[in-house]
């Protein structure tokens, strides 16, 4: 199989990239919709990070200052953010 054409072994035209998501719940409903649509493309799975895991901030809120005299923010005593 050619490296161009590894998506048409199954009679598809071309391949669509999704990104992953927990349970593969985009891939399945892009494939349902192109289904309907009777298209021929090929939905594959993006491997790596999850979108969730891509949007989301873990510990929004820890205290982590730069430290430099000169900032603002960390100044700042009244408002407790991230710089």
């Amino acid at each position: 199989m050619k490296r161009k054409t590894w998506y048409s072994r199954g009679g598809d035209e071309t391949v669509m990239f999704v990104d992953a998501t927990p349970w593969s719940c985009m891939t399945k409903e892009v494939r349902k919709v192109l289904k309907t649509c009777d298209l021929k493309i090929r939905v594959v799975k993006r491997s790596g990070q999850t979108l969730k895991q891509a949007l989301v901030k873990f510990n929004l809120f820890r205290q982590k200052k730069c430290g430099e005299s000169s900032c603002a923010l960390c100044r700042n005593t009244e408002i407790n953010i991230n710089c």
